[in-house]
């Protein structure tokens, strides 16, 4: 039996990974007791079982890894059918209880008597001890504070929410300016009806002196009433005096709430990147780790390997490298095993005795990029296409493809291998790097040359805390996609005004890139308009351009955990809180178009079934509240609106836009509703167009003008929503039908 030789500066990081993967093993084991006819449940279990075994190979714990070998052959004959489950379940808790007694004596081998055929531990009990008290004296020396590694992403998460919370500030303080701008406006407006009052109460007053002085009496009392009236206009005077002296002092106070809230959100932002700038470590922090493998690996199957490292200053989120070196661990095992040859194959072939792995590190644009290579034989594409068809995975007509292989050969239980071996054999290693990869929101590409080797590619993005994303519009919903995803953003029609979606793909480089709705992708109902706005998404080598209702811009957001409820939602890379306090999804691209009903080109006609053109709507009103709240309205009803403040603002935009429906208010300055009316019905373009007078003046002579001018519809203030929106509906079908 393999002695184990344990790896002191090892040790300690496989004691944290293996805990949490026994918390995962156990869980598991406990679910499948209670409902051993569900194999699935066993069949999950087989990722963090093959990591715990490498990783426990790798330290040096050979006969805790041998004991996890053990435990997985007995589950894939259970998954084989070849045992029987209800029996074997209590065989599988007394390995896990074995295996938790053989992980204590690794953590505490003073305090375990443990068997020599369960773990001998040769003679690194004492070296354990010593080394321990060496690490404590080290510690003492070191001027530095440690600070757990859940403590440091706590104060990140914090810093997220200071930066929310000041997202909220910052959006109050521009609402609070927008609305002292607004309060100006009607000051001055106030201030030219006031003026225009005391000019008619000076004109009345000579009126009535005149006529004083043309009869031989006068009331008095008459004389007082007017004089009062100035007096009046007079105090009114002073007081907007003093409402504007209020609002520029307030205008003041929010410019320079303005400031500190900017300077709040430079000092924000500053925290976060020291704080992200504490989580980040090199990578060479686990290059002993890996150089270990690739030896303990070489020696298993009798090779001889070198991996050279490249980039191992390369400073990696903390999170990012603890989940990535699992999956470069699988990696690596598997170009030893299936992709590097013998010593003596490898000479016949003309290439040297020694098998070379490649490991690089760097950052390529946003994202980080680990290529991991050898110079092996390639992989044989041929025994994958057989197994591949053999699961049911390709139809006897289909090919490998670049995008297709590495979906392949990460399928779970495929392997090209002939037998089992402690290194590989079962199809496992590549599918918990595709989960791990698509949990950190990256990808994998694959390249393969006959006698020339295999090169993996992973992308990932640099940081989990923090994420830059283009904001996009749906409907009434906001939807987040990162920003290493987008190739770039455009509206729907190209340089020549033809419209993409008529055709049902995007030219693009010599390329015809399909085009699909976001709400077909997401498959939610939407009227997202076909003369808006599109994305174009890249995933390596792939592209698609997807339509959205509008593009809001990039932004930095924090991304949080969507809970367990939508963990396992595809598609989802997490979700996060606008300063709105809008909660904003933010999409997994990469995930999305490796569905086939997106991928697919969608027929033209299919597209345009899809969006239908929106109804535009022409709001006139001097009341900029009125505006906004018939603009509210209409939005959420899925109207396009276009808003004027009087009939001449009215005029000006109707030379470049003929709206399909008017809602006009009657008393405006420069221009009133009826003086609009009559200019509208002296176009021939607009002679059908509906017109709804909506004002507070109800009177019937007022109606009768306005229909004789032409008005669709008469309505008064208030009016019920329901009310309106039923006559714009009917006044437009009739429209249409006519």
């Amino acid at each position: 039996m393999t002695k184990d030789s344990i790896d002191q500066d090892l040790l300690p990081v496989f004691l944290e990974e293996g805990k949490d993967l026994l918390a995962i093993i156990g869980d598991g084991l406990m679910r499948f007791k209670d409902a051993p006819d569900n194999l699935q449940l066993l069949s999950v279990l087989r990722g963090p079982i093959h990591t715990i075994k490498g990783s426990a190979r790798m330290t040096g714990a050979m006969q805790f890894g041998q004991h996890w070998h053990a435990l997985e052959g007995l589950i894939a004959a259970l998954l084989k059918n070849e045992a029987d489950a209800h029996v074997q379940v209590d065989t599988l808790l007394a390995y896990y209880d074995r295996a938790l007694l053989m992980f204590d004596a690794l953590k505490h081998p003073d305090r375990f008597d443990v068997p020599d055929h369960v773990l001998p531990l040769e003679s690194g009990h004492n070296q354990l001890k010593s080394a321990e008290k060496k690490s404590k004296k080290s510690e003492e020396a070191i001027a530095h504070i440690r600070i757990r590694a859940n403590l440091l992403d706590h104060f990140l998460n914090q810093a997220g929410e200071i930066s929310i919370a000041g997202s909220h500030v910052e959006n109050g303080v521009e609402h609070l300016q927008k609305i002292t701008h607004d309060l100006a406006g009607n000051i001055e407006r106030i201030e030219k009806h006031l003026r225009e009052a005391e000019i008619q109460a000076d004109v009345h007053l000579k009126f009535l002196y005149r006529k004083e002085m043309a009869h031989t009496y006068f009331d008095a009392l008459e004389l007082d009433r007017v004089t009062q009236l100035q007096e009046l206009t007079r105090m009114m005077s002073e007081s907007l005096g003093d409402v504007a002296s209020l609002q520029k002092t307030l205008g003041q106070v929010v410019g320079r709430v303005r400031e500190s809230a900017a300077k709040r959100s430079r000092l924000t932002r500053n925290l976060q990147q020291e704080l992200m700038a504490a989580r980040m470590v090199k990578f060479k922090s686990v290059n002993e780790r890996l150089q270990r493998l690739i030896r303990q690996v070489s020696r298993e199957v009798d090779k001889e390997v070198t991996l050279d490292v490249l980039g191992a200053n390369q400073e990696i989120d903390r999170s990012v490298l603890e989940k990535i070196t699992v999956v470069l661990e699988h990696l690596l095992r598997n170009a030893i095993a299936h992709g590097i040859e013998h010593r003596l194959a490898r000479l016949e072939a003309g290439k040297s005795a020694y098998g070379n792995l490649f490991l690089e590190v760097r950052t390529e644009g946003n994202e980080l990029l680990i290529r991991v290579g050898d110079d092996g034989k390639g992989m044989n594409l041929q025994r994958i296409r057989d197994k591949a068809i053999s699961y049911g995975l390709l139809s006897e007509d289909q090919n490998i493809t670049t995008e297709n292989l590495f979906e392949l050969i990460s399928h779970p239980g495929l392997s090209t291998s002939d037998e089992v071996t402690t290194v590989s054999g079962r199809g496992v290693g590549l599918d918990v790097v595709r989960t791990e990869v698509a949990a950190l929101g990256g990808r994998v590409e694959v390249d393969t040359r006959e006698r020339q080797g295999t090169l993996f590619a992973i992308y990932l993005p640099l940081t989990l805390a923090v994420t830059q994303v283009v904001l996009v519009r749906l409907g009434e919903n906001t939807y987040a996609i990162p920003s290493l995803y987008v190739e770039h953003v455009m509206l729907t029609k190209d340089a020549a005004g033809c419209n993409m979606v008529d055709r049902g793909t995007y030219a693009w480089k010599e390329s015809e890139i399909p085009v699909v709705s976001l709400a077909r992708v997401l498959k939610i109902n939407s009227d997202t308009n076909n003369g808006s706005a599109a994305v174009m998404l890249k995933n390596g080598k792939q592209f698609i351009v997807v339509l959205v209702d509008a593009v809001l811009g990039n932004k930095e957001v924090v991304t949080k955990n969507m809970g367990v409820q939508l963990a396992r939602v595809n598609g989802l890379l997490g979700a996060t809180i606008l300063g709105t306090g809008e909660i904003v999804l933010i999409l997994h691209p990469a995930r999305l178009m490796q569905r086939k009903d997106v991928v697919a080109i969608v027929p033209a006609g299919d597209l345009l079934s899809i969006h239908e053109p929106k109804v535009t709507v022409m709001v006139v009103d001097d009341s900029l509240t009125v505006r906004r709240v018939l603009q509210k309205l209409l939005l959420r009803e899925g109207y396009a609106v276009m808003l004027a403040k009087d009939g001449m603002d009215a005029l000006l935009q109707l030379q470049k836009m003929v709206p399909d429906i008017m809602l006009i208010d009657i008393e405006m300055p420069r221009m009133d509703g009826f003086h609009l009316l009559e200019k509208v019905r002296e176009r021939p373009d607009m002679l059908l167009t509906p017109v709804v007078v909506i004002t507070s003046r109800t009177a019937k002579k007022r109606q009768d003008k306005a229909q004789a001018l032409g008005a669709s519809a008469y309505l008064g203030k208030p009016y019920q929503e329901e009310q309106l929106l039923t006559l714009m509906t009917t006044l437009i079908r009739v429209r249409n039908d006519r």
